[in-house]
C-alpha cells in the first residue's frame, strides 16, 4: 500500500509540473508559407491518418467500436487488426510499480482512386490513469537494443509490444504509414523506426504522421553519436501540431534539467506542420545541405516555467476550469479539412 500511495503522489506531482510547459512556435528561416504547403505535403493522406488516429480510440469494448468498424469497411478498407492490445510495464518513478493497460491498435489496407495500395497502422493515444503514468515516466530514458538510441522508457516498451503484434501482418506491396495521436503518436514514431530498421526494404515505410506528439528521444549537441535527434534526422516523420497544444512541448526542458542526467534533454526531430491561430506553417527539420536547421532543436525544446507545487496545482485547476480543445483530434481534423479545402 505504501508504494501505491507513493506512486499516485508521484503521478500527481509530475503531471502538475509538466502541464505548465506551454511554448510558442518560433518564426525562422525553416518555415514555408501556407501557399507552398500543398506542393510539399500529401494533405489527403495526412487527413486520412488523422481520421484513423481518431478511429483507434474506438477499440473493442468501447460503445462505438462496431459502428467504427463498419464505417471503415464501408469506406473500402480491409480491416486486418482492430483490437485492444494488452500491455504491462513498470512505472519507474513510482518505485517500479507494475501497471497494465489495453491499447487500441488498428491496421487497415486500402487502395486510392489512382491505384495506390496503402496500409495504415494507427495507435490509440493516452487513455486512463495508467497511461498517464506511462506518459510522465520521464526521468529514465533507455538505450533501445535494436535502434541504439535513447528513447523515453515507456514509449519504447509500448512500441516494442505494438511492433511484435503487427510485424508479420505487413504487406510488402503496400505503402506503409504509421500514425497516432498524443502518446499514440510517440509510439507510432518508434514503431516506424522499428519497421525501417527491420524491413530490409521488404516493407515500404512511406511516412509516419503524428498529431500532438510529445518528445521521445534525446539531443546532445556535443556528442552527436549519442543523439537520437541526430541519428534519426532523416527519418520520414511529419508532426502535425496545433500551436495551443501543450503536449508537443513535453517533457519540458526546465523540468528535465533537474531530473534527467547523462543522456541529454528531450527534443523533437522531423518536419512539422503547425496550425497557428492565424496562419499555417511548415517547418523543415533539415536544411538543403542535409544538416539540422540551427534553430530546430531550440525551437522544439524551449524552456517551460518552474513553479512551486502549490502554484502548479492552482495552475492545473485553472486549466481544467478553462479547458480548450487544442489537443483533441477533432480540432486536428478540422484544421486539416480546412487546409484541404
Amino acid at each position: 500500500m505504501k508504494w501505491k500511495h507513493l506512486g499516485a503522489t508521484c503521478i500527481l506531482l509530475v503531471i502538475a509540473i509538466i502541464t505548465l510547459a506551454v511554448t510558442q512556435c518560433d518564426n525562422g528561416n525553416t518555415e514555408t508559407s501556407s501557399e507552398d504547403i500543398h506542393e510539399k505535403l500529401d494533405i489527403a493522406t495526412i487527413l486520412t491518418c488523422a481520421k484513423l488516429s481518431q478511429a483507434a480510440y474506438d477499440k473493442p469494448g468501447k460503445t462505438g467500436h462496431e459502428a467504427r468498424r463498419q464505417q471503415l469497411v464501408q469506406t473500402g478498407y480491409d480491416v486486418v487488426i482492430f483490437e485492444s492490445l494488452p500491455i504491462t510495464f513498470s512505472f519507474s518513478i513510482g518505485g517500479g510499480i507494475p501497471l497494465s493497460t489495453n491499447k487500441g491498435l488498428l491496421l487497415v489496407r486500402g487502395e486510392t482512386p489512382d491505384g495506390r495500395k496503402q496500409q495504415f497502422i494507427s495507435i490509440e493515444g493516452t487513455n486512463g490513469i495508467n497511461e498517464w503514468a506511462a506518459d510522465v515516466d520521464y526521468p529514465e530514458k533507455v538505450l533501445h537494443d535494436e535502434l541504439e538510441i535513447s528513447i523515453h522508457r515507456q514509449f519504447a516498451a509500448f512500441a516494442d509490444r505494438v511492433y511484435d503484434r503487427i510485424k508479420d501482418q505487413l504487406h510488402p506491396d503496400y505503402e506503409t504509414y504509421v500514425t497516432g495521436h498524443s502518446l499514440g503518436g510517440a509510439i507510432a514514431a518508434v514503431v516506424g523506426m522499428l519497421i525501417q530498421h527491420n524491413s530490409d526494404s521488404t516493407v515500404n515505410l512511406k511516412k509516419v504522421y503524428t498529431f500532438g506528439q510529445p518528445k521521445l528521444t534525446n539531443s546532445l549537441k556535443n556528442n552527436l553519436d549519442d543523439s537520437g535527434v541526430w541519428i534519426m534526422r532523416e527519418f520520414p516523420l511529419l508532426r502535425v501540431v496545433n500551436s495551443g497544444d501543450p503536449v508537443p512541448t513535453l517533457p519540458p526542458y526546465s523540468f528535465e534539467k533537474r531530473w534527467v542526467f547523462g543522456t541529454g534533454y528531450y527534443a523533437h526531430f522531423g518536419d512539422a506542420l503547425i496550425f497557428d491561430e492565424n496562419d499555417i506553417k511548415f517547418q523543415a527539420f533539415l536544411n538543403n545541405d542535409g544538416d539540422i536547421h540551427e534553430d530546430a532543436i531550440e525551437r522544439s525544446s524551449a524552456s517551460g516555467i518552474t513553479l512551486t507545487f502549490t502554484q502548479a496545482i492552482a495552475e492545473i485547476l485553472d486549466k481544467v476550469k478553462n479547458d480548450t480543445t487544442q489537443h483533441g483530434m477533432e480540432l486536428y481534423i478540422k484544421n486539416l479539412e480546412s487546409l484541404q479545402n
